[in-house]
């Protein structure tokens, strides 16, 4: 096979050292142990935070882990055969069927010569941010029942998006953000609904009608930002009471729906200052822009949930934000109170 699977392979070699440390960007740290002049291909698509990559091993391959991981591998067998080993089970990877792994030192992969791979690395962080949006349940964690999830409708559908990513990015390398963003929402949500687990019932059940009216809220504070209407008129829009909000969205988010609406206009600042051309703007005029009218507070605020000021972002080198919610802030940061 000359092509790495579902795509042009970026990377080819076949020196083992090579592959395990190029490999190791795509599926995280790990020993490869492979026959001398094994051809292996690499492909790899940059969501916003997630890996997709498409992996072929010529020979037969194993891979162990360095240690423990962060996140989530999903990975569907194109061709050939993956065994995956730990201490608490084997699952054998047919074509057509999805593995689903954490990695740690514990688990060893085995590849057949001739295997080939399409997958995602997935932050836990993400996952369990996306589970939290679709379901509104804060309590509710992503546990597979199996490390293996045999071919099925449901596999087809997780294969079928990842496909579609290398397609999109066979097209254009420079993709927009929100572009990103809706593959990569579409590919989190494709998995949370395909692999069987407690959060499945979660996502399937209709919230409370109280539940409702808090999303419905909270999308109109997303959508407005600081043109929100005050909150009784808010409450009265989404037919319930000013109670019921404040309640419902402490539950649902961990914040009051004022937290919740500055915490968005925070956002929109930090974005803008993460984005904008250093010298084509000022902090003041953002945050006049957003509604905040005294710099100072606006100042303490933005520390709080950043762990950074707005100055020091300005004047800092792009990158990536993390991703957060309205209702939280990054480790280290203080509660904004």
């Amino acid at each position: 096979m000359g092509r790495a699977a579902g795509g042009h392979p970026l990377f080819a070699t076949v020196n083992r050292v090579v592959a395990e440390r190029h490999g190791g960007r795509l599926i995280g740290p790990h020993q490869l142990i492979a026959s001398p002049g094994t051809a292996l291909n690499f492909y790899h698509a940059a969501l916003s935070s997630c890996m997709v990559f498409g992996l072929y091993y010529g020979g037969q391959t194993t891979v162990t882990p360095r240690g423990p991981a962060d996140h989530h591998t999903l990975v569907v067998t194109l061709q050939g055969q993956v065994t995956a080993v730990s201490q608490r089970s084997v699952s054998i990877g047919t074509p057509g069927s999805l593995l689903i792994t954490r990695p740690s030192p514990d688990l060893r992969l085995t590849l057949v010569a001739g295997t080939a791979i399409l997958g995602v690395r997935i932050p836990n962080e993400t996952l369990q941010k996306q589970l939290t949006l679709l379901s509104g349940v804060r309590t509710v964690d992503f546990r597979p029942l199996s490390t293996k999830i045999e071919a099925s409708p449901g596999t087809a559908t997780v294969l079928a998006l990842l496909r579609q990513v290398v397609g999109v990015f066979e097209v254009s390398r420079a993709l927009p953000p929100a572009l990103l963003g809706a593959l990569e929402d579409s590919l989190l949500t494709s998995v949370l609904l395909n692999v069987p687990g407690e959060h499945v019932q979660v996502l399937t059940t209709s919230p409370p009608a109280g539940s409702r009216a808090v999303y419905e809220a909270a999308e109109m504070m997303n959508q407005l930002g600081e043109d929100c209407p005050p909150l009784q008129d808010l409450a009265g829009q989404v037919g319930i009471s000013l109670r019921r909000l404040q309640a419902g969205f402490r539950n649902v988010f961990g914040v009051t729906p004022s937290q919740y609406l500055r915490n968005v206009r925070i956002d929109r600042v930090h974005e803008q200052l993460m984005s904008t051309a250093r010298d084509a703007t000022s902090v003041g005029e953002l945050a006049s822009a957003a509604g905040f009218n005294h710099l100072g507070r606006f100042s303490m605020d933005y520390r709080r949930r950043f762990g950074i000021s707005p100055a020091e972002t300005l004047r800092s080198e792009p990158k990536e934000s993390k991703l957060l919610l309205p209702g939280e802030k990054p480790e280290g940061a203080s509660s904004i109170r």
